[in-house]
């Protein structure tokens, strides 16, 4: 069906319209065009922020800016260069308007409120610009399979993280799951996703919105938390109390929240009446400390640990086991660490915080709209470290090599440059993939395998690329990568079952192998 813009704008009246239901419901496709653009298979909200951002373009941004200003009512929305994913603990939804750097926030994104806006705004602009733009409704049912490539690989952890975070419902995740499944990128990739401003304090001081690290057998407290650095003070070798990462990334958190504290309605300058704010007794003003919590949790910070069951983690956390713990964050329950007798030094500054310029002074705590988001591969040898009480701390996503492979083979494939071989069909190398990870389930079953221990698209990611004028094949890849894999997954094992195990995995890949037993 092919309807004018300004037609297809006046169904939004008519809720019971056949057409309309089609529009909104989404399970149903969408071919759009609205002035030179052309976007298929598109939602409500994406139709409304294409037809923003036309407008933009055929008026002007400051007319456009206000007609919407005016006519959007009781509509819970706005248009803002910095969207947030939470106002006041509710989910925001925000879309980029056309090429103008400004987003459209909707708190109540219901599909028929993005059309409804729309309509709105054509109504009080001049119809004759928009007469000639056509709106075509495709009504083709939805199938994930063959529309949601490339989304796929969000499901078990985008969508997973966006649940558990931006609803509140935990602060702490970790990612687990076969080796090569791509757990670090895809964590990476959302939280920069989420942290596209550069913060600043007053002081000109940056603030850094996420932070990563990497665990390794050595680190311990005093790289985590705090521990005692030599520094050459008032020219003398002297060892003084320093930040570990994670608690300087917390301190920054903390001077971030409060300098916006101080330009709330609030009566806060300082730690001391945060603390006084928070530290609620009796029942006392529980509806300030709500505010102020609200107001905290608006921004969100990310602290992302890698191979987080390589270290020993008892020795890493000590006390902030307590902290993890939800219902102990915030100021009102900080607590002593190990050198809290001892002034913290500034590196930055080569001076020590300044008495109450130290907003952990009096205790250290965990900021409110910190989340902390682990990866770790589950059959790692390490992994027996990550006791129960520390597991117990965080939600836990497994990450299975079945549900990203196709879409993650296809991304690695599509990102290639001119200059090197992209391929045009994964399906083949997919087939064979699914085939060895199934005879990794069956056959590895006596050796204790299991799909954690699947072949992740990580490892073909030369796939298909020249090397000394060879294309990377399937067979170097087994000869590189999968095979002396496998070879560590079974070490110790019976030799002749062994063999047998890897020769027929060799099979269904499609490669061969010259593994053999030595009877000893």
């Amino acid at each position: 069906m092919d309807l004018k813009f300004s037609d297809f704008l006046n169904l939004i009246n008519d809720r019971d319209s056949d057409d309309v239901k089609k529009i909104i419901n989404f399970n149903k496709l969408l071919a759009i065009k609205i002035g030179s653009q052309q976007e298929f298979r598109k939602t409500p909200r994406a139709t409304c922020g294409m037809f923003f951002g036309w407008l933009v373009e055929n008026y002007t941004q400051v007319t456009v800016f206000e007609c919407f200003n005016q006519i959007k009512g009781n509509i819970n929305a706005s248009i803002t260069e910095n969207p947030n994913r939470t106002s006041n603990g509710t989910e925001v939804s925000f879309l980029k308007i056309g090429n103008t750097g400004f987003y459209l926030n909707l708190t109540y994104a219901y599909p028929l409120e993005y059309m409804e806006l729309c309509a709105r705004c054509l109504k009080e602009l001049d119809s004759d610009k928009t007469e000639a733009v056509f709106f075509e409704i495709e009504t083709k049912d939805f199938n994930h399979e063959e529309n949601m490539i490339g989304m796929k690989e969000d499901n078990n952890m985008q969508d997973g993280m966006k649940e558990l975070f931006v609803k509140g419902r935990c602060r702490q995740i970790i990612f687990t799951g076969a080796p090569g499944t791509g757990k670090t990128y895809r964590v990476r990739k959302y939280v920069e996703e989420q942290c596209t401003e550069q913060l600043k304090l007053e002081n000109g001081r940056k603030i850094d919105q996420y932070k990563f690290v990497q665990f390794h057998s050595s680190y311990d407290y005093s790289d985590f938390v705090e521990g005692l650095r030599p520094v050459e003070f008032n020219d003398k070798n002297t060892f003084v109390r320093v930040d570990g990462i994670f608690k300087a990334f917390c301190r920054g958190i903390v001077e971030y929240n409060l300098e916006r504290l101080r330009k709330s309605d609030f009566a806060i300058d300082n730690m001391n009446d945060l603390y006084t704010a928070c530290h609620i007794k009796n029942g006392e003003s529980q509806e300030k400390k709500n505010k102020i919590k609200d107001i905290i949790e608006q921004k969100q910070f990310y602290f992302v640990i890698d191979e987080i069951n390589r270290a020993d983690l008892g020795k890493v956390f000590g006390e902030l086991m307590f902290g993890l713990e939800e219902s102990y964050r915030g100021v009102e329950n900080r607590f002593d660490t190990q050198y809290t007798n001892l002034r913290t030094f500034n590196i930055e500054q080569n001076g020590y915080y300044n008495g109450e310029g130290d907003v952990f002074k009096h205790g250290f705590f965990i900021p409110e709209n910190l989340y902390i988001v682990g990866t770790m591969n589950d059959i790692d040898r390490s992994v027996e470290s990550f006791d129960f009480a520390l597991r117990r701390r965080f939600q836990w996503k497994e990450i299975k090599a079945k549900e990203v492979m196709k879409s993650t083979l296809e991304a690695i494939f599509e990102k290639r440059t001119k200059e090197e071989e992209k391929v045009k069909d994964s399906s083949y190398l997919l087939a064979k993939i699914e085939a060895l990870n199934e005879k990794i389930s069956t056959e590895g079953a006596p050796f204790g395998l299991t799909s954690a221990y699947h072949i992740g698209p990580a490892y073909f990611k030369e796939y298909g690329l020249m090397e000394a004028d060879t294309v990377v094949t399937e067979q170097v890849i087994w000869n590189r990568r999968v095979e002396p894999i496998l070879k560590e997954y079974v070490r110790g094992r019976d030799s002749a079952k062994v063999a047998t195990f890897i020769r027929n995995c060799a099979k269904v890949f499609g490669v061969n192998t010259s593994y053999e037993y030595e009877e000893i």
